[in-house]
């Protein structure tokens, strides 16, 4: 049924049925009320009492909802001077899972790309969705260091491993290294923001 099929009435008009039929097979343009639709899909509507909607005011995030610290901006610019990776740390359910991440070099992303793209693994895309795939193997690469009760995996981690890690603990992790690339996606985006590195000359 084309959208504009309805259009309003003047207030107070009352439509019967053929009224309706000429309205549905568009030969009139008078928008019938809300109970008079229903009657003609064979439902019924129970009266709607209006009630305020509450307005809630949104802060407007930076860079992707992410809020970079202080400390993580001078990290990420002496690892970036020095050469190095930058690293960032979580701690989650009170120490019993901690992982630690650490940015990719370019040859490292061209391996992920090559991976998906090699015979051995085309059967494995078929099965899944290319993209869990590609945010797997982006995990393997920039996970430095895993713990989970105490217990520290060896590394570098396997798809294979992922395929048994327990739900909770897999999606702790996962979203632990959503918030450090967006972490350092804002880091990237200020590149050129005087104010955001203006406090970050003890860390050269």
């Amino acid at each position: 049924m084309p959208d504009d099929v309805f259009s309003r009435p003047p207030s107070g008009t009352e439509v019967d049925g053929a009224g309706m039929k000429a309205l549905v097979q568009g030969k009139e343009k008078p928008s019938p009320t809300i109970e008079e639709v229903a009657n003609v899909l064979g439902g019924s509507v129970n009266k709607v009492i209006d009630e305020p909607v509450e307005v809630v005011k949104v802060t407007p995030p930076i860079v992707e909802g992410v809020e970079v610290s202080m400390e993580d901006r001078k990290e990420y610019l002496r690892t970036l001077l020095a050469g190095e990776a930058f690293k960032k740390k979580y701690v989650l359910y009170n120490g019993n899972i901690e992982v630690e991440f650490r940015t990719r070099t370019v040859k490292e992303n061209d391996n992920i790309y090559i991976q998906l793209n090699h015979p051995d693994m085309q059967a494995r895309i078929n099965a899944r969705s290319k993209a869990i795939i590609r945010e797997r193997l982006r995990m393997i690469t920039c996970i430095d260091k895993l713990s989970v009760g105490g217990a520290m995996y060896k590394l570098p981690l396997s798809l294979e491993i992922f395929d048994e890690m327990n739900e909770v603990v897999f999606s702790a992790i996962r979203k632990s290294m959503r918030h450090f690339e967006d972490t350092c996606d804002v880091l990237f985006e200020k590149a050129n923001d005087s104010n955001f590195w203006n406090k970050t000359a003890g860390a050269i």
